[in-house]
Parts: C-alpha cells; structure tokens; sequence
C-alpha cells in the first residue's frame, strides 16, 4: 500500500509494478498515461522516495478512519 501525492497527470514516463521488488525505474512509453504520484515510506519528509505510477496498474482503497 502506498500513499497518493499526486495525481491529474499524464505522461509517457512511469515505474512497472510491484514497486521497489525488481528495482523497478520509470520506463519512457509510446503512450501517454493518467498517472499518480505516490510516496515509498510511511511518512513524508526530505528523504522519501516518491514513485509515477500508471493510475490502472493500482487499486484505490478508502483512506482508513482513525
């Protein structure tokens, strides 16, 4: 599960999934795509690795209530 950042974007540049098992990179692509924005780590800050990820290779889960 990861975190959405951003999203409302298009591009031809987006890492394959399952991220971080295959070591994946943004791969450049014929198309364009909706793509989203999403962060690596729990929380974010300076250090944290934030990924483009092609809006139909992911699933859309509620944000959980606290």
């Amino acid at each position: 599960m990861y975190r959405i950042v951003n999203d409302g974007i298009r591009s031809n540049c987006w890492a394959d999934i399952p991220l971080g098992h295959y070591k994946s990179k943004p791969i450049t692509h014929n198309t364009s795509e909706d793509i989203v924005i999403v962060v690596c780590d729990t929380l974010i800050d300076d250090h944290s690795k934030l990924e483009r990820v092609r809006l139909k290779d992911i699933e859309i889960m509620e944000e959980r209530k606290k």
